[in-house]
């Protein structure tokens, strides 16, 4: 089991919130049966020539058995500064696995999140679909997906709702050659089934290296774009972030 305390985040909780938020990086690879997470919260206030506020939570959540995997995962952020918000986000997830050989498996799930700066009130979703394992060497585990996904969201600028029947497709691979390195990686495809020109494409990538025998510094890089974004939002956004982890486990 790994239970991980964040000493630095500027801005940033368990992980970045976007559009399309990441599971990927979120799964915890152990052989342990039994109840895993973490739990974290975050408080900032200074004052310069505004008062800056600035706030975190963030859940995750695991319980395995020796077919099934139940995760949950939440998280919440808001910065504001004077008379102006810089982020207001937040979402759950929920996903169900069960294992029906080596090679693959079943995923339900749902979710709902907002975003404020992004003019999403509301998304809500819940799909299903295969997951398969086709490369699990000792170094490097590779997996992919592709997951039916239906979509309820209600856009704040124009108060317009949508009704989508989407694909949520992935590729991840972990390369872990020891144990003080290790690259995740994660792309996301998500097309509309009755528009293919409207698509979300999103990638997360994580280097996390170890400096010392609890400390290990971590860089991550997130991307989003968006070929029909809600009215007022750039198609392409991205965010990077670099960190330290202490591990509580000796």
């Amino acid at each position: 089991m790994k239970k991980y305390f964040f000493l630095l985040a500027m801005m940033y909780s368990t992980y970045a919130f976007s559009q399309i938020v990441n599971i990927e990086s979120q799964r915890i690879h152990s052989d342990t049966t039994g109840w895993d997470g973490t739990l974290d919260a975050g408080l900032s206030i200074n004052q310069n020539n505004s008062l800056l506020v600035s706030a975190t939570a963030g859940a995750h959540v695991q319980y395995k058995t020796k077919k099934d995997v139940y995760m949950l995962l939440g998280g919440w952020r808001f910065t504001n500064g004077g008379t102006s918000r810089f982020v207001n986000d937040g979402m759950a997830h929920f996903r169900y696995n069960h294992k029906f050989t080596k090679w693959l498996r079943l995923e339900a799930f749902t979710q709902v999140q907002y975003n404020e700066l992004l003019n999403l009130r509301i998304r809500y979703l819940v799909g299903m679909g295969p997951r398969f394992k086709f490369i699990d060497k000792k170094w490097i585990h590779m997996y992919t997906g592709t997951l039916y996904m239906f979509e309820y969201e209600n856009q704040a600028i124009t108060d317009t709702m949508e009704y989508n029947h989407r694909l949520s497709t992935y590729l991840s691979w972990t390369i872990d050659p020891n144990p003080n390195f290790s690259f995740v990686a994660t792309t996301y495809y998500q097309p509309k089934l009755t528009d293919w020109s409207d698509f979300r494409i999103s990638g997360n990538y994580s280097l996390r290296f170890k400096a010392f025998k609890r400390l290990a510094f971590k860089i991550e890089f997130n991307f989003l774009y968006d070929a029909a974004p809600p009215a007022g939002i750039v198609p392409f956004v991205f965010n990077g972030t670099t960190g330290v982890v202490f591990n509580l486990r000796k």
